[in-house]
């Protein structure tokens, strides 16, 4: 899933957003906690670094019912239950789940029915920070990297500040940023002792999520209250501080003996195949009802009461998601909470070890790795499912002017401000760098090369033209037709198949934006995204029902789908080169999972 050659670039990329240590603001005085149940569902899926495919390695899931491999906010406003205590938190959450590794065999370790969920806006006085924004909706952001193997104080702070694993054993309960070592159990008068825990960064640039560059939106905050405590370009809003507690029950595997000095036959391994416990992380996509979290926190601060009834009445009340404050009756137990579950969407199903059984190997081909940074395998590789069924389109990306989200906060600017528009973030347009306004000629290549002829490569399914005129900007005119519908970052979501993102929501308009760009091919995905290129790569013609979303800019017209692109192309263009060399996403090494 990553580009190997570029890993000193990319964990660079990863360390750019650096917090410093506490002093002033205090995130433990105003906040509160919810607990949830069980997993909604466990399986090889990730909307944000994985869209409409199987993902790398297995996640255990919580929050609203909505989730699905590609997803809207308004799926997570379609959720019908929720793991969640608070039932307007219809937000996902999800992070790897851990297996036991003894004699070549994987058992997947039962997830203790106590995550809880902390949202922190403290100030250094303890008072609630009410210049806090809630999330946006269409919010997305991602905490942690699977390729990390080792300690990295700068990018992930000390023990017990960005991320930290402690074993409850009753005596000295070991804690660390890796795994703990020195203890047989974890589970002295507690269940689920062993625990991992991380928060996310809180400040915000105003820019949507980029799956070719997922943390670059997101950074943590320095030691001062309130927006001094995001550092420019940051300080476009600063959100709520969500702090993750995630438990195993090890209990079930007390009395195997194990050995951790051995690094070849670690005893607990994460779904990555990580044996450090350094590659932990999290991923969050916002699904609150609009307006209740930010009424939340000014007046919310119940803390951890220790007890799930008690946490349920205080979370009830008015001061916090009670009907004077907006809310809804319902405030769920986790007798309840555990209820909400959902079917896997990965086909055909797969033993991700849910019942007990002893693997042969990680779902997904993850082989132990211990050494920094690892290498990301795609599931193709070793023959892994990775087909998934059911998801609604990715949320579209348009062309809206950039606006300011929090009017309160600094007018320092941002690489690319964006607009908060209905149901999504949507990025400001991109423009493609500029080339000649004629399409220079390919190079050569084993793929097929669209010919002179007036007759289509292909018709384009629902509607879509066959053939379009397209202008450059000084003013030349040619007819580009349409080629069929092609994979896009697949199997290892490492290449796009075109390598330029162009503008227009449409595929018509697509294809006079990359003409004018001086580019031969065009191809549009998920509705509305643009991709100009001068040839095509790692890429698959597959049939034409697969473009099947409808153009954004022109519903007559058909834009792609997921990791789908309805293509286009000039006359004598080769489209597609066996080989690939372009490895341009070096930055999802930081947190792709």
């Amino acid at each position: 899933m990553y580009p190997h050659q570029s890993l000193a670039c990319a964990l660079t990329l990863f360390t750019l957003n650096i917090p410093t240590v506490f002093s002033q603001y205090n995130p433990n005085c105003a906040f509160f906690v919810q607990y949830t149940g069980g997993y909604l569902v466990s399986e090889r899926v990730d909307p944000l670094l994985s869209p409409g495919t199987a993902s790398n390695h297995v996640h255990s899931i919580a929050g609203g019912s909505g989730f699905k491999a590609n997803m809207t906010f308004q799926d997570t406003q379609d959720s019908t239950c929720t793991t969640a205590q608070v039932t307007q938190d219809l937000s996902n959450y999800w992070m790897p789940v851990l297996y036991f590794h003894n004699n070549g065999k994987f058992y997947k370790v039962p997830e203790a029915k106590n995550r809880k969920i902390y949202y922190k806006y403290g100030n250094g006085d303890c008072s609630a920070d009410t210049s806090r924004s809630e999330f946006p909706q269409g919010f997305r952001m991602i905490t942690g990297s699977a390729i990390q193997r080792e300690q990295n104080d700068t990018m992930m702070g000390t023990a017990g500040n960005q991320m930290q694993w402690s074993c409850h054993d009753g005596a000295s309960n070991p804690t660390a940023t890796g795994f703990p070592t020195g203890f047989q159990s974890c589970n002295a008068n507690y269940v689920g002792g062993l625990a991992a825990s991380m928060r996310f960064p809180s400040c915000w640039n105003g820019n949507d999520f980029d799956i070719e560059n997922p943390l670059a939106h997101m950074a943590f905050p320095t030691n001062a209250d309130g927006m001094a405590g995001c550092p420019a370009p940051f300080n476009k809003a600063r959100f709520p501080e969500i702090f993750i507690e995630y438990y195993f029950n090890t209990s079930s595997f007390d009395h195997f003996t194990k050995d951790y000095s051995d690094p070849n036959n670690p005893p607990w391994v994460l779904s990555d195949g990580d044996p450090t416990g350094f590659s932990m992380h999290m991923d969050f996509v916002n699904g609150w009802k609009p307006g209740t979290l930010k009424k939340a926190m000014g007046t919310c601060a119940i803390a951890d009461a220790g007890s799930d009834a008690i946490q349920r009445t205080g979370l009830a009340s008015d001061t916090c998601f009670g009907v004077a404050s907006g809310g809804v009756d319902g405030f769920q137990s986790s007798d309840t909470t555990d209820k909400c579950t959902i079917g896997q969407v990965v086909s055909p199903n797969e033993d991700i070890g849910l019942s007990g059984t002893a693997l042969g190997a990680l779902p997904g081909c993850n082989p132990i790795q211990s050494s920094q940074p690892a290498t990301i395998h795609p599931p193709s590789s070793c023959g892994a499912a990775t087909k998934v069924e059911g998801g609604s389109a990715p949320a579209p990306v348009g062309s809206e002017s950039a606006a300011t989200y929090n009017t309160a906060t600094s007018a320092a600017a941002t690489t690319a401000p964006s607009s908060i528009v209905g149901s999504s973030i949507v990025p400001a347009t991109q423009t493609v760098a500029t080339s000649p306004t004629s399409s220079p000629p390919t190079s050569p290549s084993e793929g097929p090369t669209v010919s002179s002829s007036s007759s289509p490569a292909g018709s384009a399914s629902g509607g879509s033209p066959s053939s379009v005129s397209v202008k450059g900007t000084s003013g030349s005119s040619e007819t580009w037709t349409y080629q069929g519908c092609y994979t896009d970052l697949t199997p290892d979501r490492n290449t796009r198949s075109l390598a330029n993102w162009g503008n227009g929501q449409s595929s018509t308009d697509c294809a006079n934006n990359c003409f004018a760009a001086g580019y031969s091919i065009s191809g549009t995905e998920n509705g509305a995204q643009c991709f100009c290129g001068k040839t095509m790569t790692s890429t698959t013609k597959v049939d034409d029902s697969e473009c099947d979303t409808a153009c954004k800019g022109d519903s007559k017209e058909m834009c792609g789908g997921g990791s789908r692109l309805s293509v286009y192309a000039k006359s004598g263009t080769t489209l597609t080169k066996r080989t690939s060399h372009l490895h341009r996403h070096v930055a999802r090494l930081a947190g792709s999972f």
